[in-house]
C-alpha cells in the first residue's frame, strides 16, 4: 500500500488527491487548523440557535419568521 510505503496516512492521500483534482494545491497544517476552527465556531453557533427558543416564548419557527418577516405576527 502506498501509504505504509511513503510513511503517511491514507488521509492524506486522499487530501492530497483531492487538492490535486481541485487545483487546490498541497493541504497545509494551517489549511487543517482552519478548518477545525470553521467547525468548532459552525459547532458554537448551531448551539447557540438550538438555545433560542429557551431563552424566549417563541418556538423555532417563529424565530425562523422573524429573520423571514422580520416580526412575530
Amino acid at each position: 500500500m502506498r501509504a505504509a510505503r511513503d510513511h503517511t496516512t491514507v488521509r492524506a492521500l486522499i487530501e492530497e488527491g483531492l487538492a490535486a483534482v481541485l487545483g487546490l494545491g498541497p493541504v497545509t497544517e494551517e489549511d487543517t487548523g482552519r478548518a477545525a476552527q470553521e467547525l468548532a465556531d459552525l459547532e458554537a453557533l448551531c448551539t447557540q440557535i438550538s438555545a433560542l427558543p429557551l431563552l424566549t416564548r417563541q418556538t423555532p419557527g417563529e424565530i425562523l419568521g422573524y429573520a423571514d418577516h422580520g416580526s412575530f405576527d
